[in-house]
């Protein structure tokens, strides 16, 4: 209605090129950016995690209007004082083995209703089932294409959860690839892999990235399922190695993640401060 406020959220940092900053790429049609256009036009306030996004907001969606920036009020979650307590109710409630460690896998989506598995599951299993267990976070327009011939008491299938930050405070180690899980998970400041086998294919004919990812990304890029398996395996190595490129990247793109987003956007939108 006219008289309603219109909060968009929106959800990590866009690695991606969205709406009216994408070119020559096989998602920039012309109904996804006039969709784009008129929701935008709805807004009243616009959530932008770090200065990088509140820029790209500007462009991608033509925005001229309430940026608020605050964090993602989600992400709060991942800021408080009892999160380690809210990890283990997790593992209990998810079954898993309290002296197990957890890595959990979130790819983005490539095409819909569609998922494959790249990475060599039994091996994995072999190298790492008596310490770890690996929750599987499919995107929502890819799970119908998982397997359940995947699933066991090693690798459990948690895509269907709720709350996703939840699953990165249970989580010891986060393997991805585009996604904006990064950004999220990178105010934890634990390990990530990034298992990207497709890298020019995605950067350059679907999508489009609006940063050097190459160059940036906060953990190493990986393009075949054994250099995942082994990465795992020598994790605190690979850990110490990145750690410089992490702290680089969480100074950048967690800048307003202070654990504070929901106070500070009900100040400014329900009592006008």
């Amino acid at each position: 209605r006219e008289e309603q406020v219109f909060l968009e959220p929106w959800h990590g940092t866009p690695l991606k090129r969205l709406a009216f900053d994408q070119e020559e790429v096989t998602a920039a049609s012309p109904t996804y950016k006039a969709q784009f256009y008129r929701q935008k036009q709805e807004w009243d306030y616009l959530i932008a995690p770090n200065k990088f996004s509140s820029d790209i907001f500007k462009s991608c969606f033509m925005y001229d209007g309430n940026m608020l920036e605050t964090g993602h009020p989600r992400n709060d979650l991942l800021s408080l004082p009892n999160r380690d307590a809210i990890a283990l109710e997790l593992k209990k409630k998810l079954g898993i083995p309290l002296d197990k460690k957890t890595i959990l896998y979130a790819p983005t989506w490539r095409v819909r209703n569609q998922f494959n598995m790249k990475i060599d599951i039994q091996e994995l299993k072999k190298q790492i089932q008596d310490d770890y267990v690996l929750m599987l976070r499919i995107h929502p327009f890819a799970v119908k294409g998982l397997k359940e011939d995947l699933l066991d008491e090693f690798v459990i299938n948690v895509s269907n959860y709720p709350s996703v930050e939840e699953l990165y405070l249970a989580s010891d180690i986060v393997i991805t690839d585009y996604s904006s899980v990064m950004f999220d998970y990178a105010i934890l400041n634990r390990p990530m892999l990034f298992f990207t086998y497709d890298l020019e294919d995605y950067r350059d004919t679907l999508r489009g990235f609006n940063f050097d990812f190459v160059a940036e990304a906060p953990g190493p890029l990986l393009k075949t399922s054994d250099e995942v398996i082994q990465s795992i395996v020598n994790i605190d190595k690979v850990a110490q190695e990145h750690d410089e490129a992490l702290q680089k990247f969480r100074k950048k793109f967690c800048e307003y993640e202070k654990g504070t987003a929901s106070e500070q956007i009900f100040q400014r939108v329900m009592q006008n401060q």
